[in-house]
């Protein structure tokens, strides 16, 4: 009998920019990274899309997009800075969803509502808006009609449910602990008690309006793989599926989870769950499927009705107390100290309720005055702008057709009121309320968006909206006495310190000054700088005077700036603030309140003029150095400490040099290159040289992915030849290039055997040879026998 499998993984991550500037800010908390996307994308998203499978020797046998046959959602603004941060694994995310298709008629992916707000805590209106947004973002990159919705926390209520079926999704996935009873086949109604509900197959809730499916993980297990280290083993986590299967009179085990589980929170998990995907392969006894696919063909046949919760506001997986733990001190939290309370949430969530209560009539009157359409319409339809599938420009030329040269000014109010409304609904993010502390970066991060949205909605503070809000928030008290309350926090950790423009002026100054890449806009951000005019002023004893202007839009609201600069540059091209001209007065901004991410560019950028100097001159004098070295010994005669110094320098900085050589060059005309290149390595073992070899295996890395990646579209025997020489060279001197990226481009290179085939009329010479290509396999710690070489 067939068996039958899901996994299902809830990838997601919070909104984590700043509302006024789109950047994300450097967290010190995901270090090494410079935030915690970056941090769980290297240590989870990426593994999941090229997980490694090894063979005894801790070779890869072959490397899996895990997603294509892992049920999934991910949270759309995560997909949103995927898109532009991480693109190769956003594309691999969205090719598994198509490969699922393929194989079983139904993607794997599914929707979820738009920034993780607890949907039963929202009002109908604004969680009809989440759900709309999250079936925009999700028909527009996954090019198919969402089937199924992932609850942010499985948060749940009547309202919930009625939202779901007038839009159209068949099912949804719950905690066991959801459920309240189950209906007999006499018709009558047994309750369990706080018993988990049967997690071997569908059931429907029936509500006037329709019917929706749904679907109770397993929690034994899903405790298992999250809590008791159950993906630590291949074997141990198909033995505890095969045991739960046998058990059942169903076919069907289904296990729900925090997606990060695979790879951050347990390190490799994404790897057992390749293994165990491999060593199945096709059997027909055990078959890994998805929600849709099974729904298809195993409609569900009872009855299920749902808990309704404390003070019937819906119940949730990861709150006992139904949905406590995003408005009130219910007992739930994560972290903290001793002592510590969670008293702050309520006043937190009335602060927000507060100003969207007065904000309401405010922008909703706008809207309709300046469109003629429903305000909610228009919001709903803002999805297609937040997905991307939109511009903001098309969207406001909808709404409002040019007419008369006050359209443009009408186009720009319209959207500072949909992003305003945009931030109201993002302050409303579930992490605000997850975690120990009124001063953790969560609930400031929503702090921030409450204040913006007020900013955007009552720019002149007629309605008073931020007055308000800083009064609200004075009631939230933070744990830690220093923090004080959240008016204090407030001012400390939210309120720009410097105007917003006027800051995004300085960014593309100091960008187009240090000529950063991409200098023309902030990365990720919203603002877009058109254009930088500079006249350089030289002053007597060095340095020099600079006037022009920085000019720039907000490409969400379409604002254009334009805004006088002054700054000195000193004799070393440094500039350390420049004075930014608002409304007459000139403002003084200094370089160390910049963006942290920008700071580290500029000093990236003035150290690598100085190291590219260095390593262009003594780089060059290393096969003099050498020679020099030849005479000295011959001649039997001490080579003195300054020789010495300049010599391992000219080593250190030779095969840096090298470097740069080979990548302007054709790697089928590499030979010489590679002849100095093992020279001055072979010195350098031969002399003892205590090499920093940090440098030289980042280049080598890139270097190599770029060649594989050029040999994956057009073949070429010469280039691969001399690709396998580099690899023994750095392997010979002890040098491993071994980054996930490298291997994952050699790996594609090998499956595609350079397209050396009869189709692609390639003669003899150019296809690869496979001694070639197993050389190159094993050098990077691939095992070639999966590719029968």
């Amino acid at each position: 009998m067939e068996k039958y499998v899901i996994l299902h993984g809830h990838f997601y991550q919070p909104p984590r920019e700043d509302p006024w500037t789109g950047l994300i800010e450097v967290q010190e908390s995901a270090a090494p990274y410079s935030d915690w996307n970056r941090r769980i994308t290297a240590e989870c998203y990426a593994a999941g899309a090229s997980s490694r499978i090894l063979d005894s020797k801790g070779a890869i046998l072959s490397i899996k997009n895990n997603y294509s046959h892992l049920s999934f959602n991910f949270g759309p603004t995560l997909l949103s800075w995927m898109e532009t941060e991480a693109p190769q694994i956003y594309q691999r995310i969205l090719d598994a969803d198509r490969l699922s298709v393929e194989r079983l008629g139904h993607g794997n992916a599914l929707a979820q509502s738009y920034n993780h707000t607890i949907l039963p805590l929202d009002t109908p209106e604004d969680a009809l808006t989440q759900i709309r947004w999250g079936i925009s973002d999700f028909t527009h990159r996954f090019k198919r009609p969402a089937e199924g919705m992932w609850l942010p926390e499985c948060a749940v209520n009547e309202m919930v449910i009625d939202i779901l079926i007038d839009e159209g999704m068949k099912f949804l996935i719950l905690s066991p602990w959801q459920a309240h009873s189950l209906k007999k086949d006499n018709g009558e109604w047994e309750q369990l008690n706080n018993n988990p509900a049967p997690a071997d197959r569908p059931f429907y809730i029936s509500r006037p309006r329709g019917r929706i499916a749904v679907f109770f993980y397993n929690s034994e297990l899903a405790s298992s793989i999250s809590f008791g280290h159950l993906l630590r083993s291949r074997e141990g986590l198909e033995k505890a599926l095969r045991e739960t299967l046998y058990k059942s009179a169903n076919p069907l085990v289904t296990i729900a989870t925090d997606g990060e589980i695979y790879g951050h929170h347990e390190p490799f998990g994404d790897m057992c769950f390749s293994a165990l995907v491999d060593n199945l392969g096709e059997n027909p006894e055990l078959i890994f499927t998805n929600y849709a696919a099974y729904l298809e063909s195993h409609p569900p046949v009872q009855e299920v009705k749902l808990r309704p919760g404390d003070d019937k506001k819906g119940t949730s997986w990861s709150c006992e107390h139904g949905v406590g733990r995003w408005f009130r001190d219910c007992g739930c939290t994560t972290g903290g100290e001793e002592g510590w309370n969670q008293a702050w949430r309520t006043p937190l969530r009335e602060a927000f309720d507060k100003l969207r209560i007065q904000a309401e009539p405010l922008w909703t009157k706008k809207i309709e005055s300046l469109t003629g359409s429903g305000a909610r319409e228009i919001l709903d339809s803002y999805g297609e702008v937040l997905s991307g599938a939109v511009s903001p420009l098309d969207f406001a030329e909808n709404a409002i057709p040019i007419t008369t040269g006050k359209t443009l000014q009408k186009q720009q109010n319209l959207l500072k009121l949909l992003e305003g409304v945009k931030f109201l609904q993002f302050m409303y993010t579930s992490c605000g309320w997850f975690f120990s502390d009124l001063a953790g970066l969560e609930p400031v991060q929503n702090m921030r968006y409450a204040y913006r949205a007020a900013g955007l909605m009552d720019s002149d503070g007629s309605a008073g909206l931020i007055q308000s809000l800083q009064s609200s928030l004075s009631e939230a008290k933070s744990n830690i006495a220093a923090k004080g309350s959240g008016f204090r926090i407030l001012e400390d950790s939210v309120i720009p310190k410097i105007l917003p423009e006027a800051k995004s002026a300085a960014i593309f100054f100091w960008r187009n000054l240090y000529n950063l890449p991409d200098k023309e806009r902030t990365t990720c951000g919203v603002w877009k700088g058109t254009e930088v005019l500079k006249k350089f002023i030289p002053v007597d004893g060095g340095g020099q005077k600079l006037t022009g202007s920085v000019s720039f839009k907000n490409v969400s609201t379409l604002e254009s700036y334009n805004y006088k600069i002054r700054a000195f540059i000193n004799r070393h091209y440094f500039c350390k603030e420049v004075d930014i001209a608002i409304d007459a007065q000139w403002l003084t901004i200094p370089i160390r309140t910049m963006p942290t991410a920008l700071r580290m560019e500029i000093q990236e950028t003035m150290l690598n003029e100085s190291e590219d100097s260095l390593k262009d001159f003594l780089g060059s004098k290393a096969n003099q150095r050498l020679r020099d070295l030849l005479i000295v010994q011959t001649l039997n005669v001490p080579f003195g400490a300054s020789g010495w110094q300049s010599l391992e320098l000219s080593l250190h900085y030779g095969p840096l040099l090298i470097l740069d050589q080979l990548e302007k060059t054709p790697a089928e005309n590499w030979e010489e290159l590679l002849l100095s290149l093992e020279e001055i390595l072979t010195h350098r073992d031969t002399i003892g040289m205590d090499a920093d070899n940090g440098s030289v295996e980042k280049l080598s890395g890139k270097l190599v992915s770029r060649v594989a990646g050029i040999l994956q579209k057009r073949s070429n025997r010469e280039a691969l030849e001399q690709l396998v020489i580099f690899l023994e060279i750095l392997h010979r001197h002890g040098l491993q290039p071994l980054k996930p990226f490298v291997q994952n481009a050699v790996y594609i290179l090998l499956e595609e055997r350079c397209n050396c085939d009869e189709k692609n009329g390639l003669i003899e010479d150019e296809c690869p040879s496979n001694n070639d290509l197993i050389d190159l396999a094993r050098l990077v710690n691939i095992n070639p026998e999966r590719f029968g070489l």
